[in-house]
């Protein structure tokens, strides 16, 4: 139970004079009395007198209800929720120790809650309230937008292969996409149409759109005419626009007046404006002919700025003036590097691996803390810095996966890899509020199943090839894992929800798919005729909530997913290609269809998912920076079915109650006159919705 303490509520320096007085004339026993001191009489010096009872509610089923109650009385108090079905039977609910409490899920017909409030004179018993569960489907209006690629003039009976590859979704309702084209029309049936056109060869691209599905611009990425290649291995937003990542050979254009030109392989990264406008653009610039670099992996970060990951070949530097530039070396093999830049685009600092062996990172995420996390494969011994990682690998040579912490400062904080006898790759990693990990990883075959953590708490499942999902805690141990039956080892992306739920978006190219848990058990099969995609959404321990699966194509196409995001209000963004005709994907409802494509080329998609099932935190509470001014912002970012309501709460220390914040109601909470008296106070807010509550984390406000 939890200990609720007030500031003083009374008794100043003229009051402890005069009780001191009252004590040497009177005597201890009467002193409080006669002078005003705290006494039984008073509503803050006695037992527990409640203020404010618990109210009834109604959620839908498995989401969460918010139960309210006050009290007055002499502190500290402590508080503990129980739970009944029948109304005589109470059972204390573990981690209810707070006035304001959002319960765990709520899964019966109706189920009963009460508190029980304690002090040092007594305690008090809330009225119970009823929580009544509804049943309802769950929405999923999944529609494809208005962004399929086709092929460019009418009648035009030129093949093109359109691929997207990167899709982000900011919170305002702006997408932003890219990949490769051959000749296709943009925002084709909305009010604006554009024609990129390759000439018969494929040109990258990142596409525009406003929250209502109109095309803003395209900004094409040619390569040079001597066989130039660029490509786009990611799109992400950020607070005024996006950062766009990948790799260009030879040179390469950006729609505007600037070009670059460097011989090998080149990794870049871009920042762009809400609507498509150039801000910067940043290169790694080979140090030898032979050099080369790819970046596989961006993500903008919580405090500002972005990371970019992926593989170079003997040297790379990146950096420019006013930054000091920093060279990475290996000239032994491929290896991993990341590097972080601030909001502006200077570069913060720059990591590589190197050793004998190979070494490539696929991704990067941005950790509360400041850190980040890095994942990808290695093949055999490699070091960060002072850090050396030595992986497991049996007597089968290959990959093996690989995740990195990396501190805020640039300092390898932690590692973990996947040993066996079997080839692996972690291809994508998402990371909760709480703190834990999911991680997407692709087994390509071998003698039995990879091997997951060490010593006593290793994971290990009978399938050697497929998918494979695993969870992790913040110290990197593996906890559960479910994988996914397929002919070939794609690991697939992983999202992750602010209720602490994932989803995992994923290819399957076998007639049947089954997804299985640690210990082989099935979970779930799946008649999908082929190569299609499915979407699973995972609980945070590793229980299969809601898999959605597509259908393959019925003559000969296929149907890939190449990566998800998540969007606004709950939206997953899956975005890739297809070909041929009876594609579908799946919503609770049933199949929705694509047009129909010639088998012999390929369109790319973006579709959104409605994954909001009931109301839950996307982005955790976050604090913006204090202006000179004083004035800062809190900020949620939740979903929910119907209008949203936000019950924002404060509180002075941790010893201190809640109080509500008045006059705020929206997923905003502005401060102003942040000086040092600010110092230390803690916020926090509900989210309701027709279908229940959330809560989110407590900030400590920070100058």
């Amino acid at each position: 139970m939890r200990s609720i303490r007030s500031g003083l509520v009374r008794g100043d320096a003229s009051v402890l004079v005069r009780l001191l007085l009252c004590v040497l004339v009177l005597g201890v026993s009467v002193a409080v009395a006669a002078c005003g001191g705290e006494d039984e009489s008073g509503p803050d010096s006695g037992p527990p007198v409640l203020q404010r009872q618990p109210d009834d509610g109604e959620v839908t089923r498995g989401q969460r209800a918010l139960l309210r109650v006050s009290a007055t009385g002499q502190r500290p108090m402590t508080v503990q929720w129980e739970r009944s079905l029948d109304g005589s039977d109470w059972a204390p609910v573990d981690d209810s120790d707070d006035t304001d409490w959002v319960s765990g899920p709520i899964l019966d017909d109706q189920v009963q809650f009460r508190a029980v409030v304690t002090n040092a004179r007594g305690r008090a018993v809330s009225s119970a309230a009823t929580v009544t569960a509804r049943d309802e489907a769950v929405r999923h209006d999944a529609r494809p937008w208005l962004l399929t690629s086709s092929v460019a003039g009418e009648g035009d009976t030129a093949l093109s292969r359109d691929v997207f590859t990167a899709v982000a979704v900011a919170d305002d309702g702006w997408i932003a996409y890219g990949g490769t084209v051959q000749r296709a029309v943009f925002g084709v049936g909305s009010e604006r149409e554009e024609v990129v056109d390759g000439d018969g060869a494929s040109v990258a691209f990142v596409a525009f759109h406003r929250p209502d599905g109109v095309l803003e611009r395209v900004v094409p990425l040619p390569g040079d005419e001597d066989g130039g290649e660029v490509s786009v291995a990611g799109v992400v937003a950020h607070g005024g626009g996006w950062y766009v990542g990948g790799t260009f050979r030879g040179s390469m254009g950006l729609g505007i007046d600037l070009w670059v030109d460097i011989g090998q392989q080149t990794p870049f990264v871009a920042s762009f404006s809400r609507d498509g406008e150039l801000q910067w653009f940043r290169q790694g610039r080979a140090t030898t002919d032979s050099s080369y670099g790819v970046v596989n992996g961006l993500d903008a970060l919580p405090g500002g700025g972005v990371a970019v990951a992926g593989t170079f070949r003997q040297g790379q530097t990146w950096g420019m003036a006013p930054a000091e530039p920093v060279t990475l070396s290996n000239a032994e093999a491929d290896a991993a590097f990341v590097v972080r830049f601030a909001a502006n685009g200077t570069l913060e600092w720059a990591r590589g691996a190197t050793g004998l062996a190979a070494s490539g990172f696929n991704g990067v995420t941005g950790l509360d803390d400041g850190g980040l996390l890095t994942w990808g494969q290695l093949s055999g011994t490699v070091s960060f810095g002072s850090s050396e990682v030595v992986p497991d690998l049996g007597e089968l040579p290959g990959n093996r996966g690989l995740i990195v912490r990396w501190s805020r400062d640039g300092g390898a904080a932690g590692t973990a890899t996947v040993g066996g006898e079997v080839a692996t790759t972690i291809s994508s990693v998402a990371v909760a509020g709480s703190g834990s990990i999911t991680a997407a990883v692709g087994v390509f075959g071998g003698s039995e199943g990879p091997r997951f953590g060490t010593g006593s708490g290793i994971l290990q499942p009978n399938r050697y090839r497929g998918g494979v999902l695993v969870g992790y805690n913040a110290q990197l141990q593996p906890q559960w894992l479910l994988t996914k039956s397929s002919s070939t080892g794609g690991g697939g992306t992983v999202v992750a929800f602010g209720d602490g739920t994932f989803g995992w978006a994923c290819s399957t190219n076998a007639a049947v798919t089954t997804v299985r848990d640690a210990r082989d058990e099935t979970l779930w099969e799946h008649e999908a005729g082929g190569e299609t995609a499915a979407f699973l959404r995972v609980s945070a321990g590793g229980e299969l909530l809601e898999p959605l699966g597509g259908r393959a194509s019925s003559d000969g196409g296929y149907l890939f997913v190449y990566g998800a995001a998540l969007g606004g209000e709950g939206t997953v963004a899956l975005v890739g290609e297809y070909s041929g005709g009876g594609n579908a994907l799946a919503d609770s409802e049933g199949l929705i269809t694509l047009a129909t494509v010639d088998p012999l080329e390929s369109r790319g998609f973006v579709m959104p998912l409605d994954a909001t099932t009931g109301t839950g935190i996307l982005r955790d509470l976050t604090q913006g920076s204090v202006s000179p001014s004083g004035r800062t912002f809190l900020t949620v970012r939740a979903a929910g079915q119907g209008p949203l309501r936000f019950i924002w709460q404060q509180r002075s220390s941790a010893d201190e109650p809640w109080s509500d914040v008045g006059g705020q109601s929206g997923p905003q909470l502005e401060l102003t006159g942040v000086d040092e008296s600010f110092e230390g106070r803690r916020y926090r807010v509900f989210v309701g919705s027709d279908s229940g509550w959330a809560g989110s984390r407590e900030v400590v406000l920070q100058r």
